[in-house]
């Protein structure tokens, strides 16, 4: 679980992409009160195999929200990186 805080408003995308073994990644952000944002684990680009992205994610709160870079199967390494416009 990752944490970051942020601003009600603000735009987020977020992508973790498997980097070994046979990870099929999710993403799992959640609002500071602890409830799901969004989900995703299915998100295919061309360049990648197997990744997970979610887009244009609008933060509804002010706050510290967590997301949760898990698995939908397999196992491995993982990148993950969060674009944050303010």
């Amino acid at each position: 679980r990752w944490t970051f805080a942020g601003r009600r408003g603000d735009v987020l995308t977020l992508t973790m992409i498997a980097e070994s073994g046979a990870l099929d990644p999710a993403l799992a952000p959640y609002k500071p009160d602890g409830s799901l944002l969004a989900y995703n684990d299915d998100a295919r680009d061309p360049v990648t195999t197997s990744m997970s992205q979610l887009t244009q994610v609008r933060r509804p709160v002010d706050g510290t929200d967590t997301v949760a870079a898990t698995r939908a199967l397999g196992a491995g390494r993982y990148n993950l990186t969060v674009v944050h416009i303010g």
